[in-house]
């Protein structure tokens, strides 16, 4: 059986927003780390939801601490 439920008023602002918007949605909230590797060496990156590299860190751990630091809430990428 599946149920539905009416469109509540996010919802339907959620559906009608732009590429754009929804791109940049959560962008002062959400942060993603995501290991890279920057001259030969493996580092974490973080980037915000839109995508732009804010920092790098030497582990893991590192990155998590900058993103809780600075009030966003960290996602891992793999």
């Amino acid at each position: 059986m599946i149920h539905t439920y009416p469109a509540t008023p996010t919802d339907r602002k959620l559906l009608t927003m732009s590429t754009r918007a929804f791109v940049d949605l959560g962008i002062d909230q959400i942060v993603y780390i995501k290991p890279v590797k920057d001259d030969g060496e493996r580092v974490f990156a973080v980037y915000t939801a839109n995508g732009q590299e804010i920092a790098l860190a030497s582990d893991q751990s590192s990155a998590m601490a900058f993103a809780i630091q600075e009030d966003f809430t960290p996602l891992r990428l793999q």
